[in-house]
């Protein structure tokens, strides 16, 4: 995510004309992002409302500074571009759990994740290790949820399918709590396998799961 926002504020490169400069931030962001036809409209979106505030200089180059400014008058002006690189990062290992996501998929998490991005903003880009703190579990959890819950293996646990969720759920949480989720879609796998089975032997003890006969 960080390269992609990066881009804007290190160099959108050559020209002093505004349709230069336009066109070089764009051609900037696109060779950071995967072709699509949402990536070019993000791109197009974010460099034209730089240019029409004046924030691009003579190389088409802007500064963490007037990216706040761009931010105050368009507060989701970089939003479109986070939550590309994000979508990015996780899309390849959600599309088969697409179904187990919430309503509005992996497009309506990243979105609330992506909201309001100027307090993470810095003078190198995105302080994307601060958004992720903050913001990472209302996307990772439900993501790990979703993945697990399209796995065979966990298809076959003996319990309700209320049960599972409710076990997988938990089980999400408290690999977000202890560090095991991160910012790419990958977890421990290791150190996930132990705590799913400690939570496991824990909630077949409590009773809060119960095999079906």
């Amino acid at each position: 995510m960080v390269v992609v926002l990066l881009a804007l504020v290190s160099a959108c490169g050559g020209g002093s004309s505004a349709s230069d400069r336009v066109a070089a931030c764009q051609q900037r962001y696109r060779a950071g992002l995967t072709d699509t036809p949402a990536a070019r409209r993000a791109v197009s979106q974010l460099c034209t409302q730089a240019e029409q505030a004046g924030l691009l200089d003579d190389h088409g180059g802007t500064t963490a500074d007037q990216l706040r400014t761009l931010l105050k008058t368009h507060p989701d002006a970089l939003s479109p571009l986070c939550q590309l690189s994000l979508q990015r990062s996780l899309g390849a290992d959600t599309a088969a759990a697409a179904r187990y996501l919430p309503p509005g998929g992996l497009h309506a998490l990243t979105a609330r994740a992506c909201q309001n991005l100027g307090p993470f903003l810095t003078d190198d880009g995105l302080d994307q290790h601060a958004l992720f703190r903050a913001r990472g579990r209302g996307v990772l959890v439900p993501v790990c949820v979703a993945g697990s819950l399209a796995s065979p293996h966990n298809q076959s646990l003996p319990y309700s399918n209320a049960d599972t969720r409710k076990l997988l759920t938990r089980i999400c949480q408290q690999a977000w709590s202890h560090g095991l989720l991160h910012a790419d879609g990958s977890v421990d796998s290791a150190a996930l396998a132990a705590l799913g089975t400690r939570i496991s032997r824990q909630m077949l003890a409590s009773g809060q799961i119960t095999p079906q006969q």
